[in-house]
């Protein structure tokens, strides 16, 4: 790695300095020739979506880890599709022995 000497260090600063002030003095001459000089654009308010009386999900926050959840059956489906996926892979059989012994066990809160 090349090290720099006190004197270049500063000089590199100064010439960083000096561009940004040159790309802040264009920015605003871009600001003012197109007439948005003071004013910050504000953006645009999304609309709430209207509300479904027969949405069974409404009001719940979802995800796409929620719909596949909810899809696979809960963590342990999760757990056996990616045992699945891993042994056709050829993974370690340390990490497929630890997914199948996570996989076997009651999950504590589906027994709540």
């Amino acid at each position: 790695m090349t090290d720099y000497t006190e004197q270049e260090l500063r000089q590199m600063q100064e010439e960083a300095l000096q561009r940004l002030r040159q790309m802040q003095e264009q920015a605003q001459r871009t600001a003012r020739q197109n007439g948005w000089e003071g004013s910050s654009p504000q953006p645009p308010q999304p609309s709430p979506p209207p509300a479904d009386a027969s949405d069974p999900f409404r009001g719940q926050i979802s995800s796409p880890l929620s719909g596949l959840m909810q899809w696979a059956g809960g963590e342990r489906g999760i757990l056996l599709a990616l045992l699945a996926v891993l042994m056709g892979e050829g993974a370690d059989p340390a990490l497929l022995l630890a997914l199948f012994y996570l996989a076997m066990f009651d999950d504590p809160a589906e027994t709540k």
